[in-house]
């Protein structure tokens, strides 16, 4: 698999408080489905060690009010990011020697190297899994796939939200499909999403994955999403950048279900789409 990834430190996570959570969304696509991969880290503050003052420091148990405590601060400090450095030039090494081709890895000058590790070691360990289908998975954990046109529509309507929920435990999620009624969101994900292999990672809490039912960039869903998701902002800015794009009138979508669907407990809002 090649896959660009890229991370960037907004301003808004400058002079951070210890343990804030971190949010990023490299994105990737299969066969033509968006899928925004989100990782959760929780570390300490950027500039933890970056504090003047006679307590810098003090994470590492040296008492900087003793004689030689700063001293002893200072060498420990020196040791973690010589040892920081080396593991990051490891995880870059194991990279460039995946198969599928090379990987794209970019990064903000003043990215802080911890929360450079973190990424790589996330990274890494989402290059390095398998890829299986959803249906696969979604089976062995007992859940019956029956084709459409077996159910009813009150059968189908179970159905739906029982796999929605199966899904969301595997921590794949799902956005946008206000558009679609129960047995045509059924019937997309029957044939097109579940049988498409992806990577999973239920055993780490802190990844997702987010699917975007109009996301495979054809005309026909960048068209959906102006019509039904898009906000006047949003419909504005594209319909600047592109004058000769079509910007279809907005309609409230015919169906509410997306307000309901389940979340990753960590998450932000709505994954960000790229223009």
């Amino acid at each position: 698999m090649s896959v660009d990834w890229e991370f960037v430190v907004p301003d808004s996570w400058r002079n951070q408080r210890p343990q804030h959570r971190l949010y990023f969304l490299p994105l990737t696509r299969g066969q033509g489905w968006l899928r925004a991969l989100s990782f959760f880290l929780t570390i300490g503050a950027p500039n933890s060690f970056r504090g003047l003052g006679p307590h810098a420091g003090c994470k590492y148990g040296a008492d900087p009010t003793k004689e030689g405590g700063n001293m002893r601060t200072k060498k420990a400090r020196d040791r973690q990011w010589l040892e920081r450095q080396q593991h990051i030039e490891e995880l870059r090494e194991k990279l460039k020697r995946l198969p599928g081709g090379l990987l794209s890895l970019g990064f903000s000058e003043d990215c802080p190297p911890e929360i450079e590790e973190k990424f790589l070691e996330h990274v890494l360990a989402f290059e390095q899994a398998a890829e299986v289908p959803l249906f696969d998975e979604l089976v062995k954990r007992g859940v019956q796939l029956p084709a459409p046109a077996e159910l009813d529509d009150a059968q189908l309507g179970a159905k739906l939200w029982e796999v929605i929920q199966a899904m969301a435990s595997l921590g794949a999620y799902l956005y946008n499909t206000d558009h679609l009624s129960d047995r045509e969101l059924y019937h997309c994900l029957w044939t097109e999403i579940l049988p498409e292999p992806t990577t999973l990672m239920p055993q780490n809490p802190n990844f997702s994955q987010h699917i975007d039912i109009v996301g495979t960039g054809s005309e026909e869903h960048l068209q959906l999403y102006l019509q039904f998701y898009a906000d006047d902002k949003t419909r504005q800015e594209w319909a600047k950048k592109w004058p000769d794009l079509i910007i279809p009138a907005h309609e409230t979508p015919p169906h509410d279900r997306d307000r309901y669907l389940p979340r990753s407990p960590i998450e932000n809002p709505n994954p960000s789409r790229t223009q």
